[in-house]
């Protein structure tokens, strides 16, 4: 019996780059001609990075090394590096002479004395433009609640569910094969990896580079290669797999009481706002909207959403959809975790109902999703009565 080899490769496209793509390859250990080829084009991906890089919501305070007062850019209005660099150098301009095209970073090619950082969530600076791997996106909203995990391929796709430590919340991700231009799969293949080790790997490819992962049938290892676009230079890295014991739980559909949609953006600046003030936060849903409210030593905060359609700009819609009024209480720690992945999606959609987990769902286009699962809080008046 020949060994298969399963063979996924992701090229990612800079920020600015309308489509990135995903190819998977299974092929024989004795031939060279690959006998699966499946394609992808993912939606385009945000022209600016939001809250697992530059910052959690629509604005973001900047300094300038030397100053002692930081200004705030309003990141909607701009399309691109390009533009907001150029909206820096006019904001801190050079002293000099006043050159316009002072500031440089990893997207700008500027040739200036002065370079635009910032800090992503690892603690890392990193130069504007300088934006890692799309694939990073999703490890960056999994891997703060999941520190291993099974990726799973199969006929109808890749998926990974996995519990955190406290089996408090759980994550499920998908990607169709119904996605990808060409897709075969004949073997289900499971490969266990430490993602913060994964993360590493990735962090090696450049921002054109073609990255191809590869496993065998067997095999204890999987190779991360990189390719740049020219292909003058090939790098590839072997990790070791991890044989993780873990339970697929099956999830059932459940009618929820209530369930709102509003912009991806929003919501994080909403968790990151009221994480300042307490540590829980209470959705209700009414008739007049949605209510994120918390609760701490220094003081209380109330922040209403009411339904609000764009027709513009759906993806700055509100849309609230409530068969019944509901109140639920969260840990503010899980949701800011579940908001890294919002550069994943223009919008999010949240679905509550009592007894049941709430659910926080990023689309991914058409042919997946991130859904987050996270267990309310139980007040200890609640349990008390119980």
């Amino acid at each position: 019996m020949t060994a298969n080899t399963t063979t996924t490769a992701w090229c990612p496209s800079p920020i600015t780059a309308a489509t990135c793509s995903i190819l998977a390859t299974s092929r024989s250990s004795q031939d060279d001609h690959p006998a699966l080829v499946a394609a992808l084009k993912l939606p385009r991906p945000p022209s600016l990075p939001t809250c697992s890089s530059l910052a959690c919501g629509r604005h973001v305070k900047v300094w300038k090394e030397g100053a002692a007062i930081g200004r705030k850019v309003y990141l909607p209005f701009h399309g691109s590096y390009a533009d907001l660099l150029a909206t820096l150098a006019r904001m801190f301009p050079d002293p000099a002479g006043d050159r316009a095209g002072c500031l440089g970073g990893a997207a700008g090619k500027g040739e200036g004395e002065m370079v635009v950082t910032y800090e992503d969530a690892d603690g890392d600076w990193m130069l504007v433009g300088d934006v890692p791997w799309d694939g990073q996106q999703f490890l960056q909203a999994i891997k703060e609640l999941v520190t291993d995990a099974n990726f799973d391929c199969s006929g109808t796709g890749f998926s990974l569910q996995a519990m955190d430590s406290s089996h408090v919340a759980l994550v499920a991700l998908l990607l169709r094969s119904e996605g990808f231009e060409h897709y075969r799969c004949d073997r289900n293949l499971s490969m266990g990896m430490n993602l913060g080790n994964m993360a590493k790997m990735l962090r090696c490819a450049g921002n054109d580079d073609i990255i191809t992962i590869k496993a065998d049938d067997g095999s204890d290892t999987v190779t991360f290669m990189f390719e740049s676009p020219n292909q003058d230079k090939i790098a590839d890295f072997e990790m070791k797999l991890m044989d993780i014991d873990s339970e697929h739980l099956g999830i059932p559909d459940s009618e929820y009481q209530a369930i709102v949609r509003m912009p991806s953006s929003e919501f994080s600046s909403i968790c990151k706002d009221l994480s300042s003030i307490g540590d829980t936060v209470i959705i209700s849903v009414t008739k007049e909207g949605v209510k994120f409210s918390t609760a701490g030593d220094i003081g209380t905060a109330n922040i209403v959403c009411r339904q609000n359609n764009t027709v513009d700009k759906p993806e700055q819609s509100t849309i609230i959809e409530m068969q019944e009024p509901v109140s639920l209480t969260f840990a503010l720690r899980y949701m800011n975790s579940f908001t890294k992945a919002s550069p994943l999606s223009d919008q999010v959609t949240i679905s509550l109902s009592s007894e049941l987990p709430v659910v926080v769902e990023y689309k991914i286009g058409e042919m997946g999703y991130i859904r987050f699962y996270l267990a309310p809080k139980i007040e200890e008046d609640e349990e008390m009565k119980a």
